[in-house]
């Protein structure tokens, strides 16, 4: 971000924000930024791998664990733009778990699954990985939902 974007959005002129930020103080602000971006991702992949656990927990003894066991690993080693691409597949796999729920008749597991769904899709909503309408990814292949 340049120091003229930043005065444009302070609306204050590039002499007073040196003013005001002093010598050092636009690395200080540069750096601050940076600092948050970087905070901000590993919430982003924390905040995941969390929901991924969860994701684990609701399948029980379903094959589809070992799925989610890579989907976290690779949600907690890949690089944050890889984040969006592991929530679509994640929300995928719980899709086909809650289906699997409904078709056996177990309702518990299907309120326990659909529960957690609904916590990943809004994670993904609010972080910026999934666009706000949500498709029927039930036998779907399409990845349209990503926002870029």
């Amino acid at each position: 971000m340049s120091r003229r974007t930043v005065c444009d959005r302070l609306g204050v002129s590039g002499g007073e924000l040196r003013q005001h930020l002093g010598a050092n103080g636009w690395r200080r602000l540069v750096r601050d930024r940076l600092v948050a971006i970087v905070v901000t991702q590993q919430y982003l992949i924390g905040e995941l791998s969390i929901l991924l656990s969860s994701v684990a927990a609701v399948a029980g003894n379903d094959p589809c664990v070992c799925e989610v066991v890579r989907l976290r690993q690779e949600a907690e080693t890949s690089p944050p733009g890889q984040l969006a691409a592991v929530a679509i597949r994640a929300l995928r796999l719980i899709d086909v778990l809650c289906w699997d729920s409904l078709s056996c008749g177990d309702v518990a597991a299907f309120n326990d699954r659909a529960e957690v769904s609904g916590r990943l899709y809004e994670f993904g909503v609010c972080a910026g990985l999934l666009a706000e309408s949500r498709p029927a990814f039930h036998g779907s292949s399409s990845a349209s939902e990503v926002e870029q």
